[in-house]
């Protein structure tokens, strides 16, 4: 049992960071603008122009790495064909922060809050089937 909660656990805080990672590295873009192959453009970087902008796109990379620890841990204790579309979760996190917050001026579209219901309806499709004699090792 003790397991199986730590595998959830796991999971949970993998979907969170990963969907924090996200939103925080599009935060620190904004700031940068379009990325750019140019020298203006990388020496602006470098030189630390906006700060902030790169705290939020540092601090993105973290929560993937962190992310990524969790994942790690999450593949040695369920099978990759029902952890993985649980990542899924981070598809619907991310869009609804995006149309929350205003400072990412996302707007709702019934397409995706559809594609959303059809995400949640496959993860219900995925967990019955896997708790119906499918057991993880």
């Amino acid at each position: 049992m003790l397991q199986k909660k730590t595998a959830v656990y796991l999971l949970i805080a993998s979907i969170l960071l990963t969907s924090c990672a996200q939103l925080l590295m599009k935060m620190g873009m904004m700031g940068l603008g379009k990325l750019s192959f140019n020298l203006h453009y990388f020496q602006q970087v470098l030189a630390f122009e906006k700060p902030v902008s790169l705290l939020f796109i540092f601090i993105g990379l973290a929560c993937y790495s962190i992310s990524m620890i969790a994942w790690i841990g999450v593949l040695t204790r369920i099978k990759l064909s029902v952890a993985y579309p649980f990542l899924s979760l981070s598809y619907i996190l991310v869009y609804l922060a995006a149309i929350t917050l205003p400072w990412f001026n996302e707007s709702i579209s019934i397409f995706r809050l559809s594609g959303i219901l059809f995400i949640c309806i496959g993860l219900f499709m995925i967990t019955r089937s896997h708790s119906n004699g499918h057991k993880s090792h």
